[in-house]
């Protein structure tokens, strides 16, 4: 009963805990570069385009590193069951939206920020819709998978914590019952 006890609570604060924390992390850095991918649709025309373009890709990178940071903690974590199936598909959407998203910051972003040319400056912003409507299925369906993680990890941490009160209530009668023989 002790080694159970004690696993549910290894479970929730070592497993359940870090899954959460980890997906919580991917899923900011991947808002903060979704959010900079719209906000570079908008500086077309902006006397400041070109430092506003630094300051996105700038911010894209710190996606990227929150979400690397979120990816590394994650691995740790051991998925098995549905919560595998949610990750190897999230992975999956992921890389390629990596792929996708590194290719816009180095090509587009960094393009219109080294560009003096009017014209080039004008193909690198017809560019951004393309960009759009091609990268948002993917990041909804990475949304998708990331909620489906945090729902069974909600599951798991529910069923594990009424166990871990089942055990414990179990440990204070039998805790009760000990000083009760004592006194007798």
């Amino acid at each position: 009963a002790v080694n159970a006890w004690e696993a549910d609570v290894v479970e929730l604060g070592e497993v359940r805990a870090n899954s959460l924390v980890s997906v919580g992390t991917i899923r900011y850095g991947v808002l903060l570069f979704a959010i900079q991918v719209n906000r570079s649709t908008g500086l077309k025309g902006d006397p400041e385009m070109k430092s506003k373009m630094q300051n996105v890709s700038e911010v894209m990178q710190k996606g990227f590193d929150i979400i690397d940071e979120g990816l590394t903690n994650y691995k740790k974590v051991m998925p098995v069951g549905e919560e595998a199936d949610a990750w190897q598909k999230f992975v999956t959407d992921y890389e390629q939206w990596r792929k996708r998203n590194e290719v816009y910051k180095s090509d587009v972003i960094d393009g219109l920020i080294k560009s003096d040319n009017l014209e080039q400056n004008e193909i690198l912003f017809g560019k951004m819709a393309d960009h759009l409507k091609n990268i948002t299925a993917l990041r909804i369906s990475m949304e998708n998978n990331m909620q489906k993680l945090y729902t069974v990890n909600k599951e798991n941490m529910a069923k594990t914590s009424e166990n871990a009160k089942k055990q414990s209530s179990s440990y204070r009668e039998l805790s009760l019952l000990v000083v009760v023989i004592s006194i007798l």
